[in-house]
């Protein structure tokens, strides 16, 4: 019976030993090279913390988030809110955050010394954001903790420094009181009541739209730029004082209120104030769609008033007073023209359309008429 000779196997096995050696050597080395993350950064939470500050930096979305859990929780202060707490979980919601936005710059962060705790990497940032740099808030300061499982980020949590959050906070006010629909529409009031068109002019969008019943059919609506808004506005005698009830804020860029519009010579005529409901859209810090309604009973009776007057009858309701009676200054102005107390001007007397005028002249604020007016006697 043969046998093989004892130094023949001693070689056999030595060579087999030094395959699986080597074989064991090139999977682990394609581990390593195929990672984002060296052995150690799966190991030390200050090495995941470090790797993710690098590919952070350069904005490879696809390789921070590989570094998170496929739960892993990121929380930060809501800048809404410094006070409230922004939550986030998962890979889609997460990588919305490292997804810069559109238009927006890209920042870069730069982490103070870290320090490891167990499982757990913490370490002082300064964010350096182009965007934020004409508000005086480059760079964002404070601290990153996060914790590690299994190799990867399971928890990641950013608090603000506190100096720093109170000025975003106080700039972030501001910018959302300049932008609020509430707040534009409250401006809006004081510029127009202030007889300032440029400031209201300066309120509303380029293309900004504005509708309002029309004139002609108070119940057809009609649709004007700013300028031929603001042209109307312009007018002398249609001024008055406009006064917002509750305003009903939808979201920050849509509002509505009920009004009140005073009109001196809409109230020798008893049809001041004009009421209604304004509502409002904006963006940006400006008003994009402004849109009047006035309400079903004032168009009621302004459409009795103007019949009235157009036919000369019931003028002294129309005015607020009692069957043929009228005001001691429309007596006055009716004996000035050669006429008897309450009566209306004569047709071919100086004063023929003036009382018609000034009721079509106040609607023509609201209605856009006297633009078109002047328009066509040009």
């Amino acid at each position: 019976m043969m046998g093989h000779p004892s130094g023949q196997t001693t070689v056999e096995g030595s060579l087999r030993l030094k395959k699986t050696v080597a074989a064991l050597l090139a999977i682990v080395l394609s581990v390593v090279l195929a990672s984002p993350m060296t052995v150690a950064a799966q190991e030390d939470p200050g090495a995941l913390l470090q790797a993710f500050l690098e590919t952070y930096n350069a904005h490879d979305v696809e390789a921070s988030l590989a570094l998170f859990a496929d739960d892993a929780v990121l929380t930060e202060p809501s800048w809404e809110d410094m006070t409230a707490v922004t939550t986030l979980t998962g890979h889609d919601e997460i990588r919305g955050w490292l997804a810069p936005a559109e238009g927006e710059s890209p920042d870069q962060v730069t982490l103070g010394e870290i320090v490891v705790d167990g499982d757990t990497a913490t370490a002082p940032f300064e964010a350096e954001i182009p965007d934020m740099e004409e508000f005086g808030l480059s760079p964002l300061v404070g601290t990153v903790e996060i914790v590690a499982v299994d190799g990867k980020i399971a928890q990641f949590n950013i608090t603000y420094d506190e100096e720093w959050a109170g000025r975003a906070s106080e700039v972030f006010a501001q910018m959302m009181a300049e932008w609020d629909a509430e707040s534009l529409l409250q401006k809006f009031a004081d510029a127009y009541n202030a007889g300032d068109m440029e400031a209201v002019r300066a309120m509303f969008a380029e293309d900004a739209v504005i509708t309002e019943p029309s004139m002609e059919d108070p119940n057809v609506i009609a649709t004007y730029t700013v300028d031929e808004w603001i042209a109307v506005s312009s007018v002398e005698g249609l001024a008055g004082q406009v006064t917002f009830g509750e305003i009903a804020v939808v979201d920050a860029g849509n509002a509505s209120a009920p009004f009140e519009f005073a009109n001196a010579s809409l109230e020798e005529v008893g049809l001041s104030p004009i009421t209604g409901t304004v509502t409002i859209a904006a963006s940006e810090g400006t008003i994009t769609a402004f849109d009047t309604a006035f309400d079903p009973e004032w168009i009621a009776h302004a459409t009795e008033v103007m019949a009235a007057m157009a036919t000369g009858e019931g003028a002294g309701e129309g005015m607020g007073e009692g069957e043929g009676e009228a005001t001691g200054e429309g007596d006055a102005r009716g004996e000035e023209m050669g006429q008897g107390p309450g009566e209306l001007p004569k047709t071919g007397d100086a004063g023929d359309s003036a009382p018609l005028a000034l009721i079509a002249g106040s609607l023509l604020l609201i209605g856009g008429m006297a633009i078109r007016r002047q328009q066509r006697a040009a």
